[in-house]
């Protein structure tokens, strides 16, 4: 799940250089994922379902939707990717099971 974090902040840090330019960087260095369940919580109000793993992604910055404009630069990222993130997702399920 971290390599599959890691990722998608880059390439998405790429996309919003893209349509936003850098002036400062705040906006990208505010982008994060995360696995904390008290962030999640804190974020939506309630906790995840317990030992099912998950990745929280989003923008720590308050003024991102605003500089964004409803434009959602992680939806097309995510997308794109979805075969290969299965794919992570299916090896290390296969290592798990093995141990």
């Amino acid at each position: 799940m971290n390599v599959i974090g890691q990722n998608l902040r880059r390439e998405i840090n790429g996309t919003l250089r893209k349509y936003y330019g850098k002036r400062t960087g705040d906006l990208d260095k505010s982008l994060s994922y995360s696995q904390n369940r008290k962030l999640y919580k804190d974020s939506t109000g309630e906790w995840p379902p317990t030992r099912k793993p998950f990745l929280f992604i989003g923008f720590k910055k308050f003024y991102a939707p605003f500089v964004l404009e409803n434009k959602d630069p992680m939806r097309p990222v995510v997308v794109k990717n979805a075969d290969l993130i299965k794919e992570m997702l299916g090896k290390a399920i296969d290592e798990i099971n093995k141990e």
